[in-house]
């Protein structure tokens, strides 16, 4: 007989099913490659439940659990994150499928959170590199992997040399660059739309409004630093340094002082002039400047223009990936604009 999820409330758990749970943790921390950077939980007093959420949980016997899922909904999202998020997204950080007889015996989840979601448009999970299982489950059920979570800072000086000699200028941002990195920033936002399989066509992005924000955040002291050649402005990247706190829970981030690479975007008539590689390696010393402890970068599995190799070079590895299912379908062929993943979302993931 197939395994099916049911739903379990995290606060009302019985002791049981909390020793059952524990004891799928620890076998996934077994089965997964250790990596430094990427903490894995050993128990579900370590995982930090979000207001509103729930464990899903599919059951091989009446003491063994077969798979689990946290995750909780977010039935309002940003306005301006929906385009990458969706609307109404059901969001997974932690997420395992033990060991099963067959791929046919995979238990699908997505039952269990539409009834309990009606409104529903996606559902994400998150899963740690090396998590084979997992990874194999959720292709099986069509989940498609979208992006990845790189960690690193390790850094190259020489990544921040020009490969051929056009000259340019690097500077921190001022507010009368805000028009010119708003267009360069929606030029990056199309270009991203279009890596990606889950763009919702119905988002209305607001980029009239973005020269204000930016002007805003760059007088507030955001890390922006920019590259200007003839007085233009050729590339621009930002990033943001916040806390994760070290309070017991397992997140997709280290504790400690975190680093993030926002976004980073070249103008395409100055592309593959080692710009893009001189703006990541200034935001991280500016990072290492405000004592961050690491660095991490949210990227689309299929950007070629944000590939593994280039932030391979950062000292950056993957750590997480995220794989993604659609619920309700775009109008076909339709590519519409959205604003970018800035640092709230990515922060938002991280923890």
């Amino acid at each position: 007989m197939r395994m099916t999820f049911e739903r379990a409330d995290p606060r009302t758990l019985q002791a049981a099913h909390r020793a059952a749970i524990n004891d799928l943790l620890v076998q996934r921390v077994v089965a997964v490659p250790g990596r430094q950077e990427t903490r894995l939980p050993r128990s579900i007093d370590e995982i930090s439940f979000p207001d509103d959420s729930l464990v899903l949980l599919a059951w091989r016997s009446p003491a063994e659990v077969s798979a689990m899922l946290v995750g909780y909904w977010n039935p309002d999202n940003d306005p301006a994150l929906a385009i990458f998020e969706g609307k109404a997204p059901f969001a997974v950080p932690f997420a395992y499928f033990g060991p099963l007889p067959s791929l046919a015996d995979t238990p699908d989840p997505l039952g269990v959170i539409r009834e309990s979601f009606p409104r529903l448009d996606r559902v994400t999970v998150h899963v740690p590199v090396g998590d084979s299982m997992t990874a194999t489950a959720l292709g099986w059920l069509g989940f498609t992997l979208d992006s990845y979570l790189d960690i690193g800072f390790a850094g190259d000086a020489r990544a921040s040399r020009p490969v051929t000699s056009h000259p340019y200028r690097l500077r921190p941002a001022t507010p009368d660059d805000a028009e010119a990195i708003a267009g360069l920033h929606a030029l990056h936002v199309r270009c991203q739309i279009g890596t990606s399989a889950f763009v919702a066509d119905s988002a209305d992005p607001d980029f009239e409004a973005l020269p204000g924000e930016l002007r805003s955040r760059i007088a507030d002291g955001a890390i922006f630093r920019v590259a200007i050649i003839d007085g233009e402005l050729a590339g621009v990247v930002e990033a943001a340094s916040y806390d994760i706190p070290a309070d017991g829970k397992v997140r997709r981030v280290p504790s400690g002082r975190a680093g993030v690479i926002e976004w980073v975007a070249t103008a395409p008539r100055y592309r593959r002039r080692g710009i893009g590689s001189a703006l990541v390696a200034a935001a991280l010393e500016e990072l290492r400047v405000r004592r961050a402890d690491y660095a991490y970068v949210c990227r689309g599995a299929n950007n070629r223009l944000s590939s593994p190799g280039f932030w391979r070079k950062f000292g950056f590895h993957p750590a997480w990936g995220t794989w993604e299912m659609a619920i309700v379908e775009t109008r076909s062929g339709r590519i519409t604009p959205g604003s970018a993943a800035d640092g709230r979302r990515i922060a938002a993931a991280g923890r």
